[in-house]
């Protein structure tokens, strides 16, 4: 952009140069037309004389500039050619992702990018369901109305002569509170259930209890949490999908250092899928992805359709926001 300015002020510079000459020539020289040949050929002598140095000079820009303008049509084409071929690439990569639903059915492409989702959604309820046990042994009192009415339900009978629906928490707060941490998490494990042995029904509580603590929490406990998901996660599943995480950031890097890196992102976010993106965005957040990846899919706003309901602890987009920018922060 800057060598297209300066090609068309030196062109226009050497057009007044020419224009001034003349009309320099007519102030000096006043009079109308001249009759006779010898005037004419010093008209013309001097034309020739002042102009065509300025005609060639300007001959030789449009040159240069017919070069450059051709340097970088070459240079756009190479790099949308090698785009378009990392696209291609990518859309490879996704068709390669399998995942083994049973010993005789593998699922491909972007049903597998769902599959894995719901996986790692899996991983991180039963992390939901663990930091419930740790908030009701060390302070149950944070729990909400629904928390507190399962716990009063699970433990009622540990206060004599007390009924099913004569909810004193206070007696709840007492209980936990008189014990050591490591005794509690023992009665929640012989009334509740341990995570092997624990009713359905028990267990969604149990996971609802520890998504109000996350979802209620920073966003340093949020990334904490996701970091020691993904650590699971990535040892079952790793060698599945890291050879597309790292082709993810490839492709943004490619995108930044471009000249049409507005262009080439907004199709490449065209590219990725529902749980791509979810997947993405969970990589995003765990130790094992670079800050530069971060910021990348910030500037280039990749993770714009994400969509919460696909995320555990479903974040709005302010929360989406934050915990990638305190990813940033987080060494």
């Amino acid at each position: 952009m800057k060598k297209e300015k300066i090609f068309k002020i030196l062109i226009v510079i050497f057009i007044l140069l020419g224009i001034t000459s003349i009309c320099f020539y007519i102030f000096s020289f006043q009079g109308g037309l001249a009759d006779n040949h010898s005037r004419w050929a010093e008209f013309g002598s001097f034309i020739g004389g002042i102009l065509s140095p300025i005609v060639g000079i300007l001959a030789f820009i449009g040159l240069f500039y017919n070069l450059e303008l051709t340097k970088k049509q070459f240079s756009k084409d190479n790099s949308d050619n090698t785009f378009f071929k990392m696209v291609d690439l990518h859309i490879k990569k996704v068709d390669s992702i399998t995942y083994t639903k049973s010993p005789n059915i593998d699922i491909s492409s972007f049903e597998a990018f769902k599959h894995y989702t719901q996986e790692y959604n899996k991983l991180f309820d039963l992390q939901l369901s663990r930091i419930a046990r740790g908030t009701i042994a060390s302070n149950c009192e944070k729990l909400n109305c629904n928390g507190l009415t399962f716990l009063w339900g699970k433990f009622y009978q540990y206060f004599d002569g007390e009924k099913h629906y004569t909810q004193d928490y206070s007696k709840l707060f007492n209980f936990f509170s008189n014990r050591s941490i490591s005794d509690n998490l023992e009665n929640i494990k012989a009334t509740i259930g341990t995570e092997e042995n624990i009713k359905n029904d028990d267990y969604k509580n149990m996971v609802s209890i520890g998504f109000g603590e996350i979802y209620d929490g920073t966003s340093k406990e949020r990334i904490q949490t996701v970091q020691t998901v993904h650590s699971y996660f990535y040892q079952e599943f790793g060698h599945m999908l890291g050879h597309y995480f790292r082709n993810i950031h490839y492709m943004l890097e490619f995108i930044d250092n471009s000249n049409e890196s507005k262009k080439y992102s907004k199709i490449f976010r065209a590219q990725l899928s529902r749980y791509e993106l979810a997947l993405i965005y969970y990589n995003a957040l765990s130790s094992m992805s670079s800050v530069r990846t971060v910021k990348l899919l910030i500037k280039y706003n990749i993770l714009n359709e994400l969509y919460s309901s696909d995320i555990s602890y479903e974040p709005n987009d302010d929360m989406v926001r934050e915990d990638l920018k305190e990813r940033i922060n987080t060494k």
